[in-house]
């Protein structure tokens, strides 16, 4: 999945589909292992911009309402699981903050079993 940025509120679409999509899920398919991933290009301090860029202005984007409407449907974030902090998954030579913009989150049972959340170093624009 990939979020727009230029949406305000953050891409309402998308976040309308999410529930759609799990609901039409385990409704009509009767699945309970439901695994939410994407490049949304957001992460959750972006609502405080701690880098005063013109990437993410301070208080233009509530991130952390999409990413509260995606535990409120009962999704675990899988990075936090195994790291306190955020973990640097963009590379832009243009930009050394650790902005955390790719994400996963998963049903209470995969997130239980999950057994690593790694992240290599390698990733570079190379």
């Amino acid at each position: 999945m990939y979020a727009n940025l230029d949406c305000d509120p953050v891409d309402p679409p998308l976040l309308g589909l999410i529930p759609k999509f799990v609901s039409n899920l385990k409704r009509r398919r009767d699945v309970k292992n439901i695994i939410i991933t994407g490049g949304f290009n957001m992460n959750r301090r972006m609502d405080d911009n701690p880098t005063a860029t013109k990437f993410a202005l301070k208080d233009r984007y509530p991130i952390n309402n999409f990413f509260a409407a995606i535990s409120d449907m009962g999704f675990h974030d899988c990075m936090r699981k195994y790291h306190t902090e955020p973990v640097r998954t963009q590379r832009n030579p243009k930009c050394e903050f650790p902005w955390e913009l790719d994400h996963m989150s998963a049903t209470k049972e995969l997130f239980d079993n999950l057994i690593e959340v790694d992240i290599p170093d390698t990733l570079t624009d190379e």
